[in-house]
């Protein structure tokens, strides 16, 4: 709440309170970091477009609402019975549930939040789908990552990868993630 706080001051005159760098200790949480990172490129880009007015705390708070909302809904995955959608329908295992969370905590600055999705086989997955191209992330179990991307322009490619959640985690920078989601920026 005392994040909240800070973004939403009551006293909108001065930019240094709308805009603020993180301490240390903010980056040990990365959504901390990526709103910080999402705050910083809207005032660049917006003071490249134009003369620099304001801030709208407004954008800031709708994506703080979306990355909970996301949460939300993959938490809610959780608490989910055999049978859920139909007869054969198992519930995801908890470990892809937190796999799940490490590839949206893992997005980089500047790309939307996916639509989340759950398999009857208890697979959890997002999508992204924009004018550009479709991203399809399947997660299993085990750690395995399924990653389809489709150009819906120019040259129409289409790509298909697997591998595991620790190259996400141990190499952020190089995440084979990172090209698919090129296609939706």
């Amino acid at each position: 709440m005392t994040y909240l706080k800070k973004l939403f001051p009551s006293n909108y005159t001065d930019l240094s309170t709308l805009v603020s760098f993180p301490q240390p200790e903010d980056y040990f949480s990365p959504l901390k970091v990526q709103i910080t990172e999402l705050i910083t490129d809207a005032v660049m880009n917006e003071f490249e477009q134009k003369p620099f007015t304001h801030l709208n705390p407004f954008h800031t708070y709708a994506i703080i609402n979306k990355y909970e909302s996301l949460l939300n809904t993959i938490n809610s995955y959780k608490v989910l019975d055999e049978g859920w959608d139909g007869a054969n329908s198992i519930p995801p295992a908890d470990s892809t549930v937190e796999y799940a969370k490490v590839i949206i905590d893992h997005l980089p600055p500047g790309v939307s939040y996916p639509h989340p999705m759950l398999n009857p086989t208890g697979e959890v997955g997002f999508f992204w789908n924009n004018e550009s191209g479709y991203i399809d992330i399947e997660i299993e179990p085990e750690g395995t990552i399924s990653v389809y991307s489709r150009e819906k322009t120019g040259t129409l490619k289409e790509d298909f990868q697997e591998f595991d959640i620790k190259k996400i985690k141990d190499e952020p920078d190089s995440s084979p993630v990172l090209p698919a989601l090129n296609l939706i920026k």
